[in-house]
């Protein structure tokens, strides 16, 4: 695949020119071809544009995107702290592909790993939303509030390999 060559930021723009040919010259691009662009503008932080080509290339294409190549991008979002994003991109997730109630239970952890309560919030409420049940492990994180677990502050003066 070519546009796989194209993971640098110095190449990304050759990737997006490769997949325009490709889509002008009458080529139905697929669901590895977009998973694989998708990936390349993720790798060269790109996010806010993967997210739109994920928003508009599946339906101008008639692509089912797995449920995967969604999960992979919400998670960049999460990890560069785009709460507002990830929120968006998991309603077009669930629109558009049927998650596990794993990757749910993942899109949470994350969400309280990156200490992001409001788009916690967002997620659980768009899954609501949608009518989704919730796994044992996402109705734990809903329980917890969307915090993480904090290991209980050792006093003060005293160590955990003893005294010096």
């Amino acid at each position: 695949h070519l546009i796989a060559g194209c993971a640098d930021m110095a190449k990304a723009q050759q990737a997006r020119q490769l997949y325009q040919e490709m889509v002008s010259s009458g080529i139905k691009p697929t669901n590895i071809t977009l998973s694989v662009i998708i990936r390349v503008l993720e790798r060269c932080r790109l996010l806010k544009e993967a997210s739109a080509l994920l928003e508009t290339e599946p339906v101008a294409h008639g692509i089912v995107v797995e449920a995967r190549v969604y999960l992979q991008l919400l998670r960049a979002h999460l990890r560069e702290r785009q709460g507002r994003h990830a929120a968006r991109l998991y309603r077009v997730m669930l629109a558009h592909s049927s998650p596990t109630d794993d990757m749910t239970a993942d899109i949470l952890d994350c969400c309280a790993k990156m200490n992001l309560p409001e788009t916690f919030a967002d997620i659980v409420d768009i899954a609501r939303e949608a009518g989704l049940r919730f796994s044992p492990r996402a109705a734990e994180a809903i329980s917890r509030g969307g915090t993480r677990r904090h290991r209980p502050q050792q006093q003060q003066g005293k160590h955990e390999f003893g005294r010096y």
